[in-house]
């Protein structure tokens, strides 16, 4: 991803997801693992398990959402005003999550 640390927020600098690795599903399922483990989460509402994608970097919310469809969930994307005044985008798969978490081998504490 085109973010480097010590130069600003992934907000800042832009973050995306690179179409080469969009463009392999071997790539695009470790990059989606390793983004659900950095800003994902595993809880469960309502007896349903969920998985959820949150970030303040639009273009990586997105980028999220594309992978999740191309690996055949169903995410929702939702958009909040925070308390620093940035939109903070979540993505949410409600469907499958089980299939997603063994599938990508999500792992969360």
């Amino acid at each position: 991803m085109p973010w480097k640390v010590g130069r600003g927020t992934k907000l800042h600098q832009k973050a995306r997801v690179p179409h080469w690795v969009k463009n392999d599903s071997v790539y695009a399922k470790e990059c989606l693992r390793g983004l659900l483990q950095t800003d994902g989460s595993i809880y469960e509402d309502r007896d349903y398990r969920m998985v959820n994608f949150t970030n303040h970097c639009q273009y990586l919310a997105e980028d999220v959402f594309f992978l999740l469809q191309e690996a055949g969930f169903q995410p929702t994307i939702s958009k909040t005003l925070s308390k620093s005044g940035n939109y903070k985008y979540c993505v949410r798969v409600a469907r499958d999550t089980d299939i997603l978490i063994r599938t990508i081998k999500l792992h969360k504490t």
